[in-house]
């Protein structure tokens, strides 16, 4: 079977509609977000009505169904609209940590959830870092003990997305803790929590760029059907949800790198210097050439991935295949965008050091990035450790007797 680069006439179709649903209301609310540090309701409500939030939910619950690449120009599209990457980084968060839920929920809470996030825009993510963990994970010290018919959840959860949004516009969270204490990391499990139950406390950071706060759960009760999958098999459960979110946000990097990149080429034409548009010194046209070729590359490793995320869930590729595909992706995409990023703003000279151009929220935003489901020497490891084998993993390392 032959490669083929070429989007579905259907993609290209619903590419041209968010793009211009984007022009119309997600750039012209982008200093908003910036500002507000989370989605304002006129894009949520776009969104909802267009039903973006819902992508990634099966029909049979109002959703749209739609495969991972349709998802994927999706996000790509948002992102090049997007300089505050405040949109951008929900839908494609949120989007993803959904399939989780469509796979692992019970029946009862996939009723109950996922037809609003479909039709009213509830949005979800993930909770499991906290102050004592992050890329450890299994660390996790948030414990949640069975209690007729409910789970008792406590703990704190840190540096964890979408707080404002959920809190505001409804959904949850899907909370990793430990059931099981004794058993490390194989007591964990993941149990999903309405953002109105009881005993939730909010707290929020001052960050440069997206809003990343906390959550305290002070004897929080849900129903037992709460729990994803089984009880004690919680590790696998929220470790898909990590591999699955870094396919879109690498591509969320890439992509508002890639318009910030468009929007410089237009200012090189147009900024003189010694009596010629900068766009005609030799250095200038050496630095673009660099970055459009790895954005480029950027770009379609994104896409890959998206492609083998989506071979996953129809059932011909494996999540270690995703894993490694998502791995190589993200890290190139913190590598080069950032640096695309950067370069931008180095054209700009002075101007590009204040606030007077989108550019630097772009930077702060996309640079926060970099760190969500996995810094680059997290994604290094995971490379690695596909390419030469588990048994090379330093910590695991022994010398043969």
């Amino acid at each position: 079977m032959p490669i083929d680069f070429k989007f579905t006439e259907e993609q290209e179709l619903f590419r041209k509609t968010v793009r211009e649903l984007c022009e119309k209301v997600v750039a012209p609310k982008v200093k908003e977000m910036f500002k507000e540090r989370m989605v304002v309701k006129d894009v949520h409500e776009a969104f909802a009505k267009q039903g973006l939030w819902g992508l990634l939910v099966p029909p049979e619950y109002g959703g749209q169904g739609a495969d991972f690449i349709t998802f994927m120009v999706a996000v790509e599209e948002v992102a090049r609209a997007d300089l505050s990457g405040l949109a951008s980084f929900a839908i494609a968060y949120h989007s993803a940590c959904s399939l989780t839920l469509a796979k692992y929920a019970k029946e009862r809470l996939k009723e109950e959830v996922l037809p609003k996030i479909a039709k009213e825009g509830w949005m979800i993510d993930i909770h499991s870092t906290e102050p004592g963990c992050g890329t450890d994970f299994t660390a996790i010290t948030t414990t949640a003990q069975k209690k007729d018919g409910t789970y008792v959840i406590n703990g704190e959860k840190q540096f964890v997305s979408l707080i404002p949004e959920i809190t505001t516009y409804g959904g949850g969270f899907m909370v990793s803790v430990k059931t099981a204490p004794e058993l490390g990391a194989r007591g964990m499990s993941v149990i999903f929590v309405p953002y109105n139950a009881k005993g939730l406390t909010p707290t929020r950071f001052e960050t440069f760029g997206l809003d990343i706060g906390g959550m305290k759960y002070d004897n929080v009760e849900v129903p037992d059907y709460h729990l994803l999958g089984e009880e004690n098999k919680g590790y696998g459960i929220a470790n898909e949800s990590f591999i699955l979110s870094r396919v879109p946000l690498s591509l969320v990097m890439t992509a508002t790198a890639m318009r910030c990149v468009e929007e410089a080429m237009n200012y090189m034409k147009q900024r003189e210097a010694f009596g010629r548009p900068i766009a005609a010194f030799g250095m200038m046209q050496h630095q673009l050439a660099d970055t459009l070729a790895n954005l480029e590359a950027a770009r379609w490793l994104a896409y890959y991935a998206g492609w083998v995320t989506d071979q996953y869930l129809k059932g011909n590729a494996t999540l270690e295949q995703v894993a490694d595909a998502g791995a190589k992706a993200k890290l190139f995409a913190s590598k080069y965008a950032i640096q695309a990023l950067h370069d931008v703003l180095e054209w700009y000279g002075a101007l590009g050091l204040t606030t007077e151009i989108d550019m630097h929220m772009a930077f702060r935003s996309m640079r926060m990035i970099t760190v969500a489901e996995g810094t680059m020497n997290a994604m290094r490891i995971i490379i690695a450790m596909n390419a030469l084998g588990r048994e090379y993993i330093p910590w695991r390392w022994v010398p043969k007797k």
